[in-house]
């Protein structure tokens, strides 16, 4: 499986790292890395997560991390990371 990050969900770590940083620099960085160890390690296991609803026929996925989301779907041998975002944001937005 390959693993695809987009645009828009790299810079929702970076964005969330840096906030993070704000309070605590070391804090930010483990997150920082463990989130992407987290969205590299669905290529091993895609189906880990339940579906919260599809578009254009494609599943959508949430995996829970903490307090955040990573929202992802599965085409072929691709692994698509669309968001990742606070756990209080409404998974239909992203179906």
């Amino acid at each position: 499986m390959k693993v695809i990050v987009t645009g828009q969900a790299e810079a929702e770590i970076r964005a969330i790292g840096a906030h993070i940083g704000r309070d605590d620099a070391l804090a930010a960085e483990r997150w920082v890395i463990a989130t992407t160890e987290l969205c590299l390690s669905l290529r091993d296991n895609v189906e880990r997560a339940p579906v919260v609803g599809h578009r254009r026929g494609v599943a959508i996925r949430r995996l829970v991390h903490g307090s955040y989301l990573v929202i992802y779907s599965v085409r072929g041998d691709t692994v698509r990371i669309h968001r990742v975002t606070q756990r209080r944001t409404k998974p239909e937005r992203f179906a």
